[in-house]
């Protein structure tokens, strides 16, 4: 995630460098800093839009152009030879990841707050003459969520890329840190491990030909050569300016470290640097395993939490989904199938916490580990996924439900187009924004109950197929015209909810009736037992004793009883 101020300390010491086919250069590539550079470009490059649900690059055309990307490389003499996902991150990086998550919600918010409709004019729309010119624009909203996992399975199916393709066991930066060639990445930590990388090349300071000459450029950072020209490892330098980010210069930086040095030969102090500190920068214990199936980044995460009845509190961090802020979270759909997921990962465990957002803020949210009650639920987990939704929604017509279903593969999703012909779509807004925050809710539910059976092998005889990752553009699509199939899905859960409904309110019907009944027997066993209040009078006992003289039936006979006051 980078130590801020570290590359700009220091890249003026970096040189410059050039790569081609003649000269061949071994990389391993830093897996989710190259689609997040790739997705920069790619929206950079693409058609302007009204509003930034529209402006969203495609999973699959991110996916195609993160291979575009490789290949450019290996064009110019940049051999790939890893490239490694996250599989885990450290619990030092928890803070930054809560503040992450904190400031994607702010940006959402503000938008949504900015932004109250989300209509778009036809110049806007795809295909439309004005949205041919490209000009630079600025995110207004994080990047979509699952852009990681899209490139992340084309490459792990690339015929040349898949066997390179890895999801660690751990951080990705200190296995790159490991590799033994040039590292190309976005994240200037990896210039701070011991022992120190060949060489780092920042994507930012690599500059590809925009026509084929083979030939590319870029400023390398050389750790070692740059240590000694510095007089002090790079791990000091480091937590030098993590001690104190407003240093000015590296001069300063570097004077202060000579007088730590100083007092450090006199056996005054150490060397400065905490062991804690630079624990995180070691290289890891464990090669890379290349048989292990590559596994989104977030549920590759759960899987390597430990499954062992003391192993503590187990958490799960949702992706951040682009919704309506002002409505409930869209994660309150298929609960039910991640609460499966985690009691097959979990056998021991009575809950795991989810963290995303909850109302105006990122919160945890405990999930009880609980078993699916009929297995027969995974053999139509569309439907279920449709249902859920229904559930959630306190409205939602038909052929929404039915572009719901499209949308998740059902049917050809719509009507065939002639070639060159645009198909019509929906527009956006935050109504639509929220229901395909539900679907990608439902989708990724699915995702990890999958990953889930086969990490457990509890999958069985169940075959449990995942959609391709849900696309936008399709859903508005699927809203003018969703295809036959996905209306037949649909109104057959439309359906069964209607009957379900009806029935749970005949059941309520019924209990309150038992109820009414209920209370008539009480009614009439109280009015016998107070039968003895009817007659009363006020009477003189044979003794002189004055009372109240009540009649009271006991089995059917009659007995006066004198209650004295």
């Amino acid at each position: 995630m980078g130590i801020r101020g570290l590359y700009t300390h220091l890249q003026p010491h970096s040189g410059a460098e050039t790569f081609s086919a003649s000269t061949p250069t071994a990389v391993a590539i830093d897996g989710p800093a190259l689609v997040y550079h790739v997705y920069a470009l790619t929206f950079s490059a693409s058609a302007r839009g009204s509003n930034a649900f529209d402006t969203a690059v495609p999973y699959t055309t991110l996916a195609d152009a993160v291979v575009a990307f490789l290949d450019q490389l290996v064009e110019c003499g940049l051999v790939v030879e890893k490239i490694y996902f996250d599989g885990a991150l450290p619990a030092g990086k928890t803070p930054t990841r809560a503040a992450r998550l904190d400031e994607s919600l702010r940006k959402l918010a503000a938008y949504r707050n900015a932004n109250q409709n989300l209509y778009t004019p036809a110049s806007f729309r795809p295909g439309a003459a004005a949205a041919a010119t490209t000009q630079t624009h600025t995110q207004q909203l994080p990047a979509p969520p699952f852009i990681v996992y899209a490139a992340l399975t084309v490459l792990a199916a690339h015929a040349v890329y898949g066997a390179r393709t890895h999801t660690v066991p751990g951080e990705a930066d200190p296995f790159l840190a490991a590799a033994g060639v040039l590292v190309l990445t976005g994240d200037s930590d990896l210039l701070v491990f011991t022992p120190p990388p060949v060489g780092v090349l920042m994507f930012r300071d690599l500059c590809l030909p925009a026509t084929g000459t083979g030939v590319a450029t870029g400023r390398v950072f050389r750790p070692a050569a740059m240590a000694a020209a510095l007089g002090h490892p790079l791990l000091n330098i480091a937590y030098e300016i993590v001690r104190d980010p407003t240093a000015p210069s590296l001069a300063i930086i570097l004077a202060r470290l000579g007088r730590v040095a100083t007092r450090a030969k006199a056996g005054v102090g150490g060397d400065g640097v905490p062991a804690e500190f630079a624990a995180e920068y070691t290289l890891p214990a464990v090669p890379v395993d290349p048989n292990v199936r590559v596994v989104e980044p977030r549920i590759s995460e759960l899987l390597h939490q430990p499954r062992t009845a003391d192993a503590g509190e187990r958490c799960m961090y949702l992706p951040f989904l682009p919704e309506d802020p002002q409505r409930a979270s869209a994660w309150t759909v298929c609960t039910e199938l991640r609460a499966h997921a985690y009691s097959l990962l979990f056998p021991a465990a009575t809950d795991v916490l989810e963290i995303h957002r909850r109302g105006p803020r990122i919160a945890s949210s405990p999930i009880a580990a609980t078993p699916l009650p009929s297995p027969a639920a995974l053999d139509a987990l569309v439907p279920h996924i449709l249902t859920s939704i229904l559930t959630a929604t306190t409205s939602i017509e038909s052929k929404t439900l039915a572009a719901i279903a499209a949308t998740l593969g059902v049917g050809a999703g719509g009507r065939e187009t002639a070639r060159g012909e645009r198909r019509r779509r929906k527009n956006w807004s935050w109504s639509h924004v929220h229901t395909f925050a539900q679907v990608c809710a439902g989708w990724y539910s699915l995702l990890l109950l999958r990953e889930a059976m086969l990490a457990t092998a509890a999958g069985g005889d169940v075959a449990l197929v995942v959609p391709d990752v849900p696309d936008g553009q399709r859903f508005l699509e699927a809203l003018e015209e969703p295809g036959k199939e996905a209306r037949r899905v649909a109104a057959e859960v439309m359906a069964q909810a209607q009957v379900a409904e009806e029935v749970a309110e005949a059941d309520a019907e019924a209990e309150e009736a038992a109820m009414v009944m209920k209370r008539g027997h009480d009614a009439e066993g109280d009015k016998d037992r107070t039968r003895s209040a009817k007659k009363k009078k006020r009477k003189k006992s044979a003794a002189g004793v004055e009372g109240v003289e009540v009649e009271v039936v006991v089995a059917g006979s009659r007995f006066a009883v004198l209650e004295v006051e």
